[in-house]
């Protein structure tokens, strides 16, 4: 390939790449969606291949590090720095599949998008599920700037926030157990969703 032609490709690939908060959202949901509804990557026999497709998009949406670290908010601190990035790596796992299976929830329904806020660094992409029997389902999508992309970093579905759950979910369990056994329970969710294990 000549070098004026893997320019010209690049230069493409950059401006045929959403720039704003609100087209970065869409396009990636989008993209989801499309998968998940795609009849051939249903098929018993291409469940890996789905799920590697979905993880590639939702990797280049969400920021799954970040949104672990903020689910174990003041609860980072009196651990190992090798405890702290367990629970961060088996954390990133678990909300990419919780994420997964709230939109697989929605992905019959039709998702309409409101508009966008941007302040700064920061911002939040507005949304509404309309669904076919429970009525309209507020979204908002929080996104931050990561270098020149924006990534979401928490996602409020019925007004309910993703990392909040998560840290509460983390919190009962560090208060009545110990930040160990929080780190057991991923341990065994993510044998369970590991392919081979």
């Amino acid at each position: 390939m000549s070098k004026a032609l893997a320019a010209w490709l690049l230069l493409v690939a950059t401006v045929a790449s959403p720039t704003t908060p609100l087209a970065v959202v869409q396009s990636s949901v989008g993209q989801v969606l499309a998968l998940l509804r795609d009849p051939e990557l249903a098929r018993p026999g291409n469940a890996e291949k789905r799920r590697a497709e979905i993880h590639r998009v939702a990797a280049s949406l969400f920021d799954f590090p970040e949104m672990a670290r903020r689910a174990l908010a003041r609860h980072g601190t009196g651990y190992s720095t090798r405890e702290r990035a367990e629970f961060i790596r088996l954390s990133t796992g678990r909300l990419e599949q919780a994420y997964v299976e709230k939109i697989q929830a929605y992905a019959g329904d039709r998702i309409v998008y409101l508009g966008e806020s941007i302040d700064q660094a920061y911002a939040r992409v507005r949304a509404k599920i309309v669904t076919a029997g429970r009525g309209e389902i507020p979204v908002e999508y929080r996104l931050y700037r990561v270098g020149a992309r924006w990534a979401v970093y928490d996602v409020l579905i019925g007004g309910v926030s993703f990392i909040a759950s998560y840290r509460r979910e983390s919190t009962q369990v560090i208060q009545s157990e110990s930040f160990g056994s929080v780190l057991q329970k991923l341990r065994q969710a993510e044998a369970l969703t590991v392919p081979g294990r």
